[in-house]
């Protein structure tokens, strides 16, 4: 199974030709499995937090694609 895991993580690596995917798919199961197992330490999501992180992944998406055009 780690094998499996192994080849993955080295075909994400070298399809996209840096780690930052490669660490995004390591962390996020485990950030997955935390929520899920341990979901009363985390706060409760309103509206303006909802609002807040969208336009956070937005910011990070861009940010990303223009560093990958600068390439």
């Amino acid at each position: 199974m780690l094998f499996a895991v192994g080849i993955g993580f080295a075909a994400a690596y070298m399809l996209s030709g840096n780690n930052l995917i490669v660490s995004f798919f390591v962390n996020l199961p485990n950030a997955f499995v935390t929520y899920i197992l341990k979901y009363e330490q985390f706060p409760v999501m309103r509206v303006s937090s909802t609002i807040a992180a969208a336009v956070t992944l937005v910011s990070i998406g861009l940010i990303l694609l223009l560093y990958r055009n600068v390439d």
